[in-house]
Protein backbone atom coordinates (compact mmCIF):
# COMPACT_ATOMS: atom_id res chain seq x y z
CA UNK A 1 0.00 0.00 0.00
CA UNK A 2 0.82 3.45 -0.68
CA UNK A 3 0.35 7.13 0.81
CA UNK A 4 1.24 9.85 -1.26
CA UNK A 5 -0.12 12.47 1.73
CA UNK A 6 2.36 10.58 4.12
CA UNK A 7 5.12 9.64 1.76
CA UNK A 8 5.10 6.33 2.91
CA UNK A 9 4.78 2.46 1.89
CA UNK A 10 3.48 -0.70 3.29
CA UNK A 11 4.93 -4.16 2.44
CA UNK A 12 2.30 -6.71 3.35
CA UNK A 13 3.93 -9.66 4.98
CA UNK A 14 2.12 -13.14 4.30
CA UNK A 15 0.80 -13.77 7.73
CA UNK A 16 1.77 -11.04 9.89
CA UNK A 17 -1.29 -9.37 10.53
CA UNK A 18 -0.97 -7.17 7.09
CA UNK A 19 -4.85 -7.41 6.33
CA UNK A 20 -5.24 -6.34 10.13
CA UNK A 21 -3.00 -3.20 9.14
CA UNK A 22 -4.43 -2.84 6.13
CA UNK A 23 -7.51 -1.75 7.50
CA UNK A 24 -5.93 0.93 9.59
CA UNK A 25 -4.18 2.20 7.35
CA UNK A 26 -6.71 2.69 4.52
CA UNK A 27 -8.46 5.52 6.02
CA UNK A 28 -5.41 7.45 6.89
CA UNK A 29 -4.88 7.84 2.52
CA UNK A 30 -3.12 4.83 2.27
CA UNK A 31 -4.96 2.41 -1.36
CA UNK A 32 -3.50 -0.56 -3.24
CA UNK A 33 -2.89 -0.10 -6.81
CA UNK A 34 -4.29 -2.75 -9.23
CA UNK A 35 -1.08 -3.87 -10.21
CA UNK A 36 -0.27 -4.58 -6.46
CA UNK A 37 -2.76 -6.90 -6.00
CA UNK A 38 -2.04 -8.15 -9.26
CA UNK A 39 1.50 -8.95 -8.55
CA UNK A 40 0.13 -10.54 -4.90
CA UNK A 41 -2.11 -12.37 -7.08
CA UNK A 42 0.57 -13.93 -9.23
CA UNK A 43 2.45 -15.91 -5.87
CA UNK A 44 5.49 -15.82 -7.93
CA UNK A 45 7.53 -13.10 -6.97
CA UNK A 46 8.90 -11.42 -3.78
CA UNK A 47 7.29 -8.98 -1.86
CA UNK A 48 10.00 -6.50 -1.76
CA UNK A 49 10.05 -7.38 -5.94
CA UNK A 50 6.60 -6.78 -6.79
CA UNK A 51 6.57 -3.40 -4.80
CA UNK A 52 9.87 -2.06 -6.75
CA UNK A 53 8.19 -2.86 -10.09
CA UNK A 54 4.84 -1.37 -8.57
CA UNK A 55 6.91 1.62 -6.87
CA UNK A 56 9.86 2.78 -8.49
CA UNK A 57 9.40 6.16 -8.55
CA UNK A 58 8.82 6.40 -4.97
CA UNK A 59 10.37 3.32 -3.06
CA UNK A 60 13.90 5.44 -2.75
CA UNK A 61 12.33 8.17 -1.26
CA UNK A 62 9.41 7.00 0.66
CA UNK A 63 9.50 5.76 4.52
CA UNK A 64 8.99 1.81 4.27
CA UNK A 65 7.61 -0.54 6.45
CA UNK A 66 6.28 -4.29 7.46
CA UNK A 67 6.07 -6.20 9.89
CA UNK A 68 7.43 -10.08 10.81
CA UNK A 69 6.54 -12.78 12.84
CA UNK A 70 8.13 -15.74 14.94
CA UNK A 71 8.61 -18.14 11.97
CA UNK A 72 7.16 -21.28 14.15
CA UNK A 73 4.55 -19.40 14.91
CA UNK A 74 4.19 -17.98 11.31
CA UNK A 75 4.17 -21.74 9.80
CA UNK A 76 0.93 -22.71 11.81
CA UNK A 77 -0.67 -19.78 11.13
CA UNK A 78 0.10 -20.75 7.13
CA UNK A 79 -1.03 -24.40 7.80
CA UNK A 80 -4.08 -23.72 9.44
CA UNK A 81 -5.14 -21.00 6.88
CA UNK A 82 -3.79 -22.42 3.49
CA UNK A 83 -2.66 -26.02 3.76
CA UNK A 84 -4.93 -27.50 5.82
CA UNK A 85 -8.32 -26.38 4.09
CA UNK A 86 -6.73 -28.01 0.86
CA UNK A 87 -5.68 -31.51 2.69
CA UNK A 88 -9.68 -31.32 3.96
CA UNK A 89 -10.40 -31.05 0.60
CA UNK A 90 -8.52 -33.82 -1.36
CA UNK A 91 -5.90 -31.88 -3.09
CA UNK A 92 -3.34 -32.48 -0.97
CA UNK A 93 -4.71 -35.13 1.48
CA UNK A 94 -0.83 -35.66 2.81
CA UNK A 95 -0.64 -32.62 4.70
CA UNK A 96 -3.64 -32.54 7.00
CA UNK A 97 -1.09 -33.65 9.94
CA UNK A 98 1.05 -30.16 10.62
CA UNK A 99 4.50 -32.41 11.21
CA UNK A 100 3.55 -33.56 7.71
CA UNK A 101 2.96 -30.31 6.27
CA UNK A 102 6.04 -28.94 7.38
CA UNK A 103 8.07 -32.15 6.08
CA UNK A 104 6.56 -32.05 2.70
CA UNK A 105 7.22 -28.05 2.63
CA UNK A 106 8.28 -26.59 0.15
CA UNK A 107 4.63 -28.13 -1.68
CA UNK A 108 3.97 -27.87 -6.25
CA UNK A 109 1.21 -25.29 -4.62
CA UNK A 110 2.43 -21.44 -5.38
CA UNK A 111 -0.11 -20.46 -2.69
CA UNK A 112 0.99 -22.16 -0.02
CA UNK A 113 4.47 -21.89 -1.68
CA UNK A 114 4.55 -18.11 -1.56
CA UNK A 115 2.69 -17.55 1.70
CA UNK A 116 5.27 -20.00 3.30
CA UNK A 117 8.17 -19.05 2.29
CA UNK A 118 10.74 -17.30 4.63
CA UNK A 119 10.41 -13.55 4.90
CA UNK A 120 14.10 -13.12 4.20
CA UNK A 121 12.91 -14.41 0.68
CA UNK A 122 10.08 -11.82 0.78
CA UNK A 123 12.21 -8.87 2.55
CA UNK A 124 15.41 -9.28 0.41
CA UNK A 125 17.51 -6.74 2.75
CA UNK A 126 16.54 -5.51 5.95
CA UNK A 127 18.34 -2.95 6.04
CA UNK A 128 16.63 -1.39 2.78
CA UNK A 129 13.43 -0.60 5.19
CA UNK A 130 12.98 2.21 7.73
CA UNK A 131 10.94 0.12 10.13
CA UNK A 132 10.71 -3.57 11.13
CA UNK A 133 7.60 -3.97 13.34
CA UNK A 134 7.04 -7.38 14.96
CA UNK A 135 3.66 -8.83 15.17
CA UNK A 136 4.53 -9.80 18.48
CA UNK A 137 4.60 -6.09 19.51
CA UNK A 138 1.81 -4.93 16.97
CA UNK A 139 0.02 -2.50 18.67
CA UNK A 140 3.09 -0.49 19.84
CA UNK A 141 5.22 -0.75 16.88
CA UNK A 142 2.20 0.24 14.35
CA UNK A 143 2.14 3.50 16.49
CA UNK A 144 5.64 3.83 15.96
CA UNK A 145 4.84 3.68 11.86
CA UNK A 146 2.16 6.25 12.51
CA UNK A 147 3.47 8.92 14.47
CA UNK A 148 6.89 8.53 12.20
CA UNK A 149 4.75 9.68 9.19
CA UNK A 150 2.57 12.03 11.00
CA UNK A 151 -0.97 10.38 11.48
CA UNK A 152 -2.12 10.74 14.70
CA UNK A 153 -5.75 9.76 14.57
CA UNK A 154 -7.43 7.59 17.39
CA UNK A 155 -7.47 3.96 16.13
CA UNK A 156 -7.58 0.43 16.92
CA UNK A 157 -6.10 -2.71 15.09
CA UNK A 158 -8.69 -5.15 14.11
CA UNK A 159 -8.09 -8.67 13.77
CA UNK A 160 -8.74 -9.94 10.43
CA UNK A 161 -7.52 -13.61 8.91
CA UNK A 162 -6.75 -14.95 12.43
CA UNK A 163 -6.39 -18.95 12.38
CA UNK A 164 -7.62 -20.39 15.62
CA UNK A 165 -5.07 -22.45 17.07
CA UNK A 166 -3.21 -23.04 20.48
CA UNK A 167 0.46 -21.79 21.37
CA UNK A 168 2.36 -22.85 17.82
CA UNK A 169 4.78 -24.74 20.20
CA UNK A 170 2.08 -27.66 20.59
CA UNK A 171 2.25 -28.49 17.04
CA UNK A 172 5.40 -29.70 16.61
CA UNK A 173 7.27 -32.39 17.04
CA UNK A 174 11.49 -32.03 17.25
CA UNK A 175 11.67 -32.75 13.66
CA UNK A 176 9.71 -30.42 12.28
CA UNK A 177 11.48 -27.57 14.61
CA UNK A 178 14.93 -28.24 12.92
CA UNK A 179 13.26 -27.66 9.66
CA UNK A 180 12.09 -24.63 10.17
CA UNK A 181 14.99 -23.64 11.72
CA UNK A 182 17.04 -24.54 8.52
CA UNK A 183 14.46 -23.12 6.25
CA UNK A 184 14.27 -19.70 8.04
CA UNK A 185 18.14 -19.57 9.63
CA UNK A 186 18.62 -15.74 8.20
CA UNK A 187 15.00 -14.57 9.36
CA UNK A 188 15.84 -16.43 13.01
CA UNK A 189 19.34 -15.10 13.20
CA UNK A 190 18.53 -11.61 11.97
CA UNK A 191 15.60 -10.83 14.64
CA UNK A 192 16.65 -13.23 16.86
CA UNK A 193 13.72 -15.36 17.40
CA UNK A 194 13.71 -18.30 19.06
CA UNK A 195 11.58 -21.18 19.17
CA UNK A 196 9.46 -20.95 23.19
CA UNK A 197 7.45 -23.36 24.98
CA UNK A 198 3.49 -22.40 26.00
Amino acid sequence: MISHRHKALFFHMPKCAGTSIERVLAPCGFEKSPKEAFYQNQHSVSLFDQSKKEYADHIDTYYKFCFVRNPWDRMVSVWKKHALPLAESGKFPNINDFNAFIRKYPLPNKNILWHASSQFYQLKDPSFYNFIGRFENIEEDLFRVLDAIGITNDISIPKLNQSSHSHYSNYYNEDSVKKVQEVCKKEIDYFGYKFAYS
